[in-house]
């Protein structure tokens, strides 16, 4: 804390420059962040002060100043979002949009690559994925807070990403640092006649950090670590208005936490996301438009000891002392074929529509035990012993489900300086019915300086494949008889921009219709239910502020004024800070997050209380010339000891977050 308190002294006593320094670079920050153009709102390309929806949004300028290496780091800056490490496994950060997740998946969220979904088809989640989406590959990123289902569908729920990727640019990027990392990534771009290549490639290793926790099946406590390895390859080649992508991603950590389980030696998690699209654009003289036809694969491999040693000795045969272990095998496919249009009336009006057709697969849904899991799910007793794994458990009902989704969208300037947006989606999803999804926005500017806007929106999220169809699963299984659950929100948001300054206020309402929660089904099996009714609602804060010739502030800040009783994992109290501070070749930055006090089940029925924590990053960058650039980036500056809540009720004492982290890095553009 006394470094953050530093840095805001040196800010407010940062000398005075003259104002023709000032002006030069207040048109740089501020003038030029008017200029960026956010698409994933409307899926037409608006201003910030113009767009009717509440949305934040970094440049690949930006990012590259910033101590984080991964997209789920930097959601921590944006109001209303919080992103905090999870006991599913090492690399599995939950994120959440204000205050909305109600398992340690963020299903609530839709993230979109470059017109690519990149939620999970079998759990309507991107957890998995975000954790393996590097800064240093995204050109922009737009972090959209609220409904999103009128254009997008299902998972918009609370909150759409929309990231668009570098292309065009030839880079080498190689890291070291504490804790055995190693990292590298290579960005390749060729031009070829009418034919464009960019590729995307990147690879890391890190031993991992020690830690001292709580044994799982015992009372005493036990050492483990949290190592990683992977990497991706993500290629594109354009012909025109023709693009061809195809990428994957793969991740592998090892003991630490699987399922908020410790077993080191046996604990395993290895993710993957393979996918390929094509896009093509058609242009006419008032209408644009673009197909995008997708398929993607996912799979997810889990090592996991269920129980203690001896646990199952009395109740199998032949008897034995050996824990229930598991590995399991969770594989999705969806293919996705998307039409996106935007035809232009006339200078003040334009409509908006398209269509969806998707199918989502669970194609294989199985665990190898070395117990009979099914007999165990069913209760039978004794269960056979296998001693191997060459037996295995069915844990889904593998079926495919089909998705079909049409909106339409108008837009018009109603009169000088006012703007209007109505919008309806419609969706059926096969065995989970339909649903309407209405949209309205009104944003009306008061001048060069001030605008208002007002916002109501509807979305819904669809009953995920694992959430109806998990079975032999002697925790948890799925329920067949889900709806839909719903929200609506009112949002009213003011901003100001002046020559040094920009200010954003805004409000939010969401009334949850049908939460989709867990509750008991049993003696010792819970499933997932529609909940009552729940509401929310809280106040959000974005400033970003020019200190001086060459320091330049951004803050967030967000209070939850009212949260269901299920979101106890959730801070009510957010709060971001960032300097910057470039002069000739160096730049140093550092941000300061701050999360408020959370709650977190534990076993025997108990409630942790868990602390609140700052947790502050710091970059230094030298440009050698206009290709080349070092930094070293500290992670963790405070070096504080702190824990973010387990799902489940497994865990006593919360989830350790690594130490101070440094890393040196060199990166060079040809």
């Amino acid at each position: 804390m006394k470094i953050l308190l530093a840095f805001l002294l040196l800010s407010i006593t940062a000398p005075v420059y003259s104002q023709d320094n000032l002006d030069h670079l207040f048109v740089m920050s501020l003038e030029d962040l008017l200029k960026v153009k956010v698409r994933g709102s409307t899926l037409t390309d608006e201003s910030i002060r113009d767009v009717p929806g509440a949305v934040s949004v970094f440049t690949h300028d930006q990012i590259q100043r910033m101590g984080f290496d991964y997209l789920h780091e930097l959601l921590n800056l944006v109001p209303g979002y919080q992103s905090q490490r999870t006991g599913n496994f090492t690399q599995n950060y939950a994120y959440s949009s204000r205050g909305r997740r109600n398992e340690t998946q963020a299903k609530e969220i839709l993230v979109i690559m470059d017109g690519r979904t990149l939620n999970d088809s079998r759990t309507s989640s991107a957890n998995m994925t975000l954790p393996l989406i590097l800064l240093e590959q995204i050109e922009r990123v737009e972090i959209i807070r609220g409904p999103g289902s009128a254009i997008y569908g299902s998972s918009a729920f609370t909150g759409v990403i929309n990231i668009v990727t570098r292309r065009g640019k030839t880079e080498s990027v190689l890291a070291a640092g504490s804790h055995g990392q190693v990292k590298a990534h290579q960005l390749f771009f060729h031009e070829q006649g009418n034919w464009l290549l960019d590729v995307f490639a990147q690879a890391y290793r890190d031993s991992g950090e020690h830690y001292n926790v709580p044994d799982t099946f015992s009372n005493n406590r036990i050492n483990t670590r949290d190592p990683l390895q992977g990497g991706q390859f993500d290629l594109a080649l354009a012909h025109g208005d023709t693009l061809l992508r195809a990428s994957v991603r793969e991740s592998e950590t090892d003991d630490f936490f699987v399922t908020n389980i410790i077993s080191s030696g046996f604990n395993r998690v290895l993710s993957r996301q393979s996918q390929v699209s094509l896009a093509q654009g058609f242009n006419g003289v008032d209408i644009r438009s673009h197909l995008f036809l997708s398929y993607q694969m996912t799979r997810h491999e889990f090592d996991i000891q269920l129980t203690a040693p001896g646990a199952l000795s009395d109740n199998s045969t032949p008897a034995s002392d050996d824990p229930l272990l598991f590995k399991v095998d969770f594989d999705g496919e969806s293919l996705q074929l998307i039409s996106q249009n935007d035809w232009l009336l006339n200078g003040d009006t334009s409509i908006q529509f398209g269509a969806e057709w998707r199918t989502d697969t669970e194609t294989k849904a199985e665990a190898d035990n070395n117990f009979d899991v099914g007999q165990l799910a069913a209760g039978t007793s004794p269960i056979n012993y296998y001693g191997n794994f060459d037996n295995s458990t069915r844990f889904g009902t593998q079926v495919t489900r089909w998705v079909i989704g049409a909106y339409v969208q108008y837009q018009q300037e109603l009169m000088l300086n006012t703007n209007l947006l109505l919008g309806l989606r419609h969706d059926e999803y096969e065995q989970a019915g339909s649903r309407l999804s209405p949209r309205m926005g009104l944003v009306q500017s008061l001048g060069d300086v001030h605008s208002v806007k007002l916002l109501y929106g509807e979305a819904f999220r669809a009953p995920a494949l694992n959430e109806t169809g998990l079975i032999n699963n002697p925790i948890l299984v799925g329920n067949p008889d889900l709806k839909h659950e719903i929200v609506k929100t009112w949002e009213l948001i003011w901003q100001g921009y002046w020559q040094h300054t920009g200010l954003s206020l805004g409000w939010f309402q969401n009334r949850f219709k049908d939460p989709i929660i867990q509750a008991q089904a049993g003696a010792s099996t819970r499933t997932w239910v529609n909940g009552g009714s729940e509401n929310s609602q809280g106040f959000e804060f974005e400033a970003r502020h020019a200190l001086g010739e060459h320091w330049t502030a951004l803050a967030s800040l967000t209070r939850l004024i009212e949260l269901p009783d299920s979101a106890l994992r959730e801070a009510e109290t957010l709060a971001s800070l960032q300097i910057n501070y470039g002069k000739n070749s160096w730049n140093y930055n550092v941000s300061a997050i701050y999360h408020g006090e959370r709650d977190m089940l534990t076993p025997n029925d108990g409630q942790l209380g868990l602390d609140e924590y700052w947790f502050v990053n710091g970059k230094l960058n030298y440009s050698v010339n206009q290709s080349g650039q070092v930094y070293v980036q500290i992670k963790n500056l405070l070096d504080e000891n702190y824990q973010t809540a387990a799902q489940g009720q497994l865990n006593s004492e919360g989830v350790p977050n690594r130490s101070l982290e440094i890393q040196v890095g060199m990166n060079w553009q040809f």
